[in-house]
């Protein structure tokens, strides 16, 4: 194997990466991607697998990809501050859905919960109480 080459990785080790991406937990990914049956192997292999060049690479790499840069970050802030969920209800009140998508905003939306009024949605500015 060249210098330029990374080495293989395993079913496991993508695995790994898989879940660390997911939960940002070494322990917590060993624990998931099947390394062995104890805390004290999940904690030893998910320290060890970050210390492998192959594995660094392909979490750097993934990070690196879901990573925002700052004007990124301040459209997102600028659109959620600017969100009025009030223009995308019909007559009774329930978010429509297909209006939302069309402007490409539907990722404001948290949830639409079904209840016996109709649907009772909460945009990413509303808090729960």
């Amino acid at each position: 194997m060249s210098d330029t080459q990374t080495p293989r990785l395993t079913d496991k080790q993508r695995a790994f990466i898989d879940y660390y991406v997911i939960h940002k937990n070494a322990t917590r990914a060993a624990q998931l991607a099947g390394y062995g049956d104890d805390y004290d192997t999940w904690r030893s292999v998910g320290s060890e697998n970050l210390a492998k060049p192959a594995i660094r690479a392909e979490l750097d790499k993934r990070f690196a990809t879901r990573a925002m840069t700052a004007n990124e970050v301040l459209e997102r802030v600028g659109e959620i501050a600017r969100f009025d969920l009030g223009e995308y209800l019909d007559d009774e009140g329930n978010v429509n859905l297909g209006k939302l998508k069309e402007t490409g905003l539907g990722r404001l939306v948290r949830e639409s919960v079904p209840t016996r009024e109709g649907r009772k949605s909460r945009s990413q500015t509303q808090t729960r109480h």
